[in-house]
């Protein structure tokens, strides 16, 4: 999940972090005094508690973060308002992750109006996350619970995180009120919706072990593997109308890429700004696909350190979809 954000820890808050001051072993219940919050982490998860300059973050994970490179972790920041500005957090710090537009609703925290927030997110190596994010306010402090996975596994067990949040207590917890989201109106004469893409997480070999890769298309998917020495994906798309796949190559290969599509190169294809998404389409019927890059990509241990900084970064996600600028103080 580090790799996902790629952000510069040293600007995190605009302070730094050459330190790890006051971190504390949590696990089940937590709580601030200080702040005035408590809550019951999912069972069997564990983490830290960690003070940075502008207020305290306790970040969880199944197992713990230290037992092995966690994909799915939860956080509570408790934020000073006289140190942040919610409306605008991409100033704290600097990555390259980018959100869709959040889908945001009108929930209740320890009896007062919070705003819950989900969307997706494709960090800079290609990895699909998705994030759920409950933020609440007292007259100090900016509280928010937020929920991290990978897209794949997000559904499976957002429930744990939401039965968390629903023991998260707060005091003297002011009402956040969210302005409604406008749903633009439908144009007369829409044309007629593209084949629905299917999700599906590929494994492949790199450097003796198994790592995911994210797979959408309209087609049937088959033969996908990974050829290390010669840098190229290959596989079998097929299907009885035009095809579109979607490929997120950033944790497992690199560009420029060279595709071929029934041996012949092909420029009937795309890629995002930094080059870990792949998009393509096709006639019906059946192809054979490969698609060469300059580099495999090695996998890279997680840290703690990285994992809470990753943390904070991930609040400059949150300002660059605008969650809190859909509420009103």
């Amino acid at each position: 999940m580090v790799s996902v954000l790629s952000l510069t820890s040293a600007s995190a808050f605009g302070q730094g972090m050459p330190n790890i001051p006051q971190m504390e072993e949590i696990s089940g219940k937590y709580s601030n005094d200080d702040v005035g919050v408590k809550i019951e982490f999912p069972f069997g998860w564990s983490g830290i508690a960690m003070q940075i300059p502008a207020g305290t973050i306790a970040t969880v994970a199944p197992g713990g973060m230290e037992s092995g490179e966690p994909t799915q972790i939860m956080t509570l920041a408790m934020i000073e308002r006289t140190n942040a500005q919610p409306k605008d957090p991409s100033e704290f710090t600097q990555q390259d992750s980018e959100c869709d537009s959040p889908t945001t609703k009108q929930i209740t925290v320890s009896g007062a109006a919070a705003s819950e927030s989900t969307m997706t997110c494709t960090g800079a190596d290609g990895k699909v996350f998705k994030v759920k994010m409950v933020a609440a306010q007292t007259e100090t402090h900016w509280i928010s619970a937020m929920f991290m996975a990978p897209a794949l596994e997000f559904d499976s067990s957002v429930s744990k995180f939401d039965s968390s949040v629903s023991t998260l207590n707060i005091l003297n917890v002011e009402d956040v009120e969210v302005q409604p989201e406008v749903t633009p109106e439908k144009a007369p004469d829409t044309p007629e919706e593209p084949a629905k893409l299917e999700s599906r997480s590929v494994p492949v070999s790199v450097e003796g072990k198994n790592v995911d890769v994210l797979v959408e298309s309209s087609s049937s998917i088959t033969k996908f593997g990974l050829d290390e020495e010669s840098k190229k994906i290959s596989f079998t798309a097929e299907g009885d109308k035009e095809g579109t796949t979607h490929l997120f190559l950033g944790n497992v290969l690199k560009g420029p890429f060279v595709v071929m599509m029934d041996g012949e190169e092909t420029q009937d294809f795309t890629t995002d700004e930094q080059g870990n998404i792949l998009e393509m389409t096709y006639s019906s019927g059946n192809h054979e696909i490969s698609i060469s890059g300059t580099q495999v990509v090695p996998e890279f241990p997680v840290v703690v350190v990285g994992l809470i900084t990753a943390v904070v970064g991930m609040v400059a996600i949150i300002g660059r979809t605008k969650i809190f600028g859909n509420l009103k103080y």
